[in-house]
């Protein structure tokens, strides 16, 4: 099997830090489901409210991880984040520009290597990529309420 190799680096501009942004991706009910993993997609949002890529013509995408504690402990969720780290760098290439890309690992990986988790991203794609075409445009300004207007919201109790 070929292996595969992570390009670039993961700057702190490639993550989803704040807990509004994590909330904001998470209300829009866009999801992906996967055997170990939930995509949550969302539009990125520049906070300088410039248009994205515009600075240098490079639009990015952004990953933000959530591993709660019945994914295992400590090293296992570690372990968990690197690995999404790193599968992310392989697979960023393919993926939209302008994403805002959360994951939620549902269960610990166990054994499972790069390539395995590679492989389900890969198996994903293509459903990403159309449900982040059917993501409405970015505002130019989040509200910190906006995401709850959206009648297409519909979270499960």
């Amino acid at each position: 099997m070929n292996e595969i190799r992570p390009s670039g680096r993961f700057s702190a501009r490639d993550r989803i830090r704040k807990r509004s942004e994590f909330r904001t991706i998470q209300d829009a009910g866009h999801r992906v489901v996967s055997p170990a993993f939930v995509f949550l997609l969302g539009r990125m949002v520049n906070e300088q409210g410039s248009k994205p890529g515009s600075a240098g013509g490079v639009t990015r995408q952004r990953l933000g991880i959530t591993a709660s504690r019945r994914v295992g402990n400590a090293a296992q969720r570690n372990r968990a984040k690197r690995l999404l780290r790193e599968a992310f760098r392989c697979v960023r290439a393919g993926l939209p520009s302008g994403l805002d890309l959360l994951v939620i690992v549902r269960h610990g990986l166990g054994s499972r290597t790069l390539d395995d988790v590679v492989a389900e991203w890969q198996s994903c794609r293509s459903r990403i990529e159309r449900r982040f075409a059917a993501l409405p445009a970015a505002p130019s300004s989040a509200a910190p309420g906006s995401a709850h207007s959206d009648p297409s919201s519909g979270a499960a109790p």
